[in-house]
């Protein structure tokens, strides 16, 4: 999807984050959005008794993904109900929220795409409580590794991005969970680790896990 008309809005200008800076605190005021260009951040919220609830991460070139605090806008007290944290250096630019709001009111097809893309976030925050309430971390973790498995000359791969950190921080476990769970998998012969990168060998089976069967890792 083409956005790069935000960059011509009057307000937009150009910044930069470090690794590690934050874009937005929770609690801070929701008046603007950045424009990720280059680099990605991870979402993150701390709910009432202090618990940290994961969102999935916001990355340069992924559509309405890359617009960053674009949810706050719309919040009724304007303020960020979660923070963004710099995964990486960030090239990006910072456009006032009236005049992106002004901006995509005038296009279905972005709000339509936002409004996708809130339901995908629901949805996850749903199996995320689910997972943690009825104890199927499992079973998210293997449908997670199915929806973002790709078939490549008749091969199933996830993204070489894809570490076990990195699908902590999108499912909010632990990463000796994490670990447990890929060794597991691994011994059973399900997956394999070739140069960085997870194999999917036994996709039929990993379904089954996905499908709630029980895990003892």
């Amino acid at each position: 999807m083409e956005l790069t008309f935000l960059l011509d809005l009057p307000s937009a200008c150009r910044y930069a984050f470090k690794k590690g800076d934050f874009l937005f605190l929770q609690g801070d005021a929701a008046d603007c959005i950045y424009y990720l260009l280059e680099g990605s951040c991870e979402r993150i919220a701390y709910s009432m008794d202090g618990n940290v609830i994961k969102y999935k991460e916001k990355s340069a070139n992924d559509g309405v993904n890359s617009l960053v605090g674009i949810n706050n806008l719309w919040m009724p007290d304007r303020t960020s109900h979660s923070s963004f944290k710099a995964l990486s250096d960030i090239d990006c630019y910072r456009i006032d929220g009236e005049e992106v709001l002004a901006a995509v009111r005038t296009r279905p097809d972005i709000l339509d795409a936002l409004l996708r893309l809130q339901g995908d976030n629901y949805l996850h925050l749903t199996q995320l409580l689910n997972s943690h309430r009825e104890k199927k971390i499992p079973a998210i973790f293997c449908s997670t590794l199915l929806e973002f498995a790709k078939e490549e000359d008749g091969a199933y791969r996830l993204p070489v991005t894809w570490k076990n950190a990195a699908i902590c921080r999108m499912l909010g476990i632990h990463q000796v969970t994490a670990a447990k769970i890929m060794t597991y998998l691994r011994k059973h012969g399900i997956i394999e680790r070739k140069d960085g990168i997870i194999f999917i060998k036994d996709i039929d089976a990993l379904q089954t896990y996905a499908d709630n069967k029980k895990m003892y890792y």
